[in-house]
């Protein structure tokens, strides 16, 4: 009983303030492939407990960047599905997107849901969980509608592709994605702990 406000005036007081001056600091090493890039962005903030949040928000930078004709939603990372009427995390045309770091019964279930109202569910999960995800589907009503990929080979391709798979171009084009990464962030999360500083090699 003690302990716990304690807890919440330092999370209040210290923690939290200290990691929003901070920000989120990422290694990008650009001799690695782009999805390992991306995987070391989301080790980075598992670190500091914000993968969740920074994935979201890495899936929706690489739609901005890929599609920007395209309005691609924004919503903060605690936002429900439920509290705004939405099938996902994002939704373009006919395909809704689900990014979780933890799968299980219950976004399959969601998935399977979007196959029954007419969609095509893409469900976007870490790549050492892609496994888990697939068995989560197969288990679903619509084992055989749901596109199960990773994060880090959806998000990744779309890097080496904008940078037209040349080395000028991957520099600048991860750091395009980080720069949009930023602005949605920013632009509707209250801890600025979830920005990325853009690293000084790009």
């Amino acid at each position: 009983a003690v302990a716990n406000p304690i807890q919440e005036w330092i999370d209040k007081n210290i923690v939290r303030p200290s990691l929003d001056h901070e920000g989120l600091k990422v290694e990008i090493s650009l001799q690695k492939i782009p999805p390992d890039i991306v995987a070391d962005i989301l080790a980075a903030a598992t670190k500091q407990g914000v993968s969740g949040a920074v994935a979201q928000h890495l899936v929706g930078a690489k739609l901005a960047l890929r599609y920007p004709e395209m309005k691609i939603e924004n919503y903060g990372h605690t936002t429900q599905d439920k509290q705004l009427g939405r099938k996902g995390d994002f939704e373009l045309n006919d395909t809704v997107i689900h990014v979780t770091m933890t799968p299980g019964e219950a976004v399959a279930a969601k998935c399977a849901k979007n196959v029954g109202d007419g969609f095509n569910p893409l469900l976007l999960v870490p790549r050492s969980e892609v496994s888990a995800a697939e068995s989560f589907v197969r288990r679903s009503t619509a084992a055989n509608r749901i596109w199960v990929e990773s994060i880090e080979a959806f998000v990744g391709q779309n890097i080496a592709e904008i940078g037209e798979f040349g080395k000028n171009g991957f520099r600048e084009s991860i750091k395009r994605l980080l720069s949009a990464y930023n602005e949605r962030v920013n632009a509707v999360e209250p801890r600025k702990a979830l920005m990325i500083k853009v690293p000084e090699n790009l």
